[in-house]
């Protein structure tokens, strides 16, 4: 019998829709209304035009509130039970929301992942994690996961639409919401 496969599942912009929350924070603090349509890099201050320092406060007082944060897919609990059926899936992430805040987060909207949550003090190491494929919106993430040999899934969001757009690898699929995602699962199931 063959090992079970892992999922690597990322938090910010994948599991948890932080940018709704984070763009009305921001609206505030800088002046000036920002939509997520507005964020075209993921380099949040490059595409917003202000500092790193003020993108990062705005995503701690982002998860100060974290019952503020709605899911990225409203099915997300359901079909991660699916497939929780097949793989082995942590939670991978590199926000600066505290380990408490994301336990809470998780817990509340009824996310169960049959592994761990991972904290990392940077994305660009999710993909040396010995995990299979990762599920994210960082379009560096995917593309390094691809050059070690891994699987990765990018759900498609404002950031990453050139990779989304531009993407030839055989190894990156784009996934444009979590039914998508489900079944590109499903799919690496069969092939493996």
């Amino acid at each position: 019998m063959q090992a079970r496969r892992s999922v690597g599942i990322d938090l910010d912009g994948t599991l948890a829709d932080t940018t709704s929350r984070w763009t009305e924070i921001a609206s505030e603090t800088i002046g000036r209304k920002v939509r997520k349509s507005d964020i075209t890099e993921y380099s949040i201050s490059q595409a917003l035009g202000i500092t790193y320092e003020t993108v990062m406060d705005i995503f701690k007082k982002t998860w100060q509130d974290h019952a503020a944060i709605r899911l990225e897919d409203g099915r997300i609990p359901v079909i991660l039970s699916r497939i929780n059926q097949h793989y082995d899936t942590y939670i991978t992430t590199a926000t600066n929301a505290s380990p408490e805040a994301v336990r809470e987060w998780v817990v509340m909207h009824g996310i169960k992942v049959n592994c761990e949550i991972i904290h990392l003090d940077s994305s660009s190491k999710k993909a040396h994690l010995d995990i299979d494929i990762l599920i994210d919106d960082h379009p560096d993430v995917a593309v390094h996961a691809a050059s070690l040999g891994k699987t990765a899934i990018l759900i498609r969001q404002p950031w990453n639409e050139s990779l989304a757009k531009s993407n030839d690898s055989s190894s990156i699929h784009v996934a444009e919401d979590w039914g998508h995602i489900e079944r590109l699962l499903l799919r690496e199931l069969r092939r493996a």
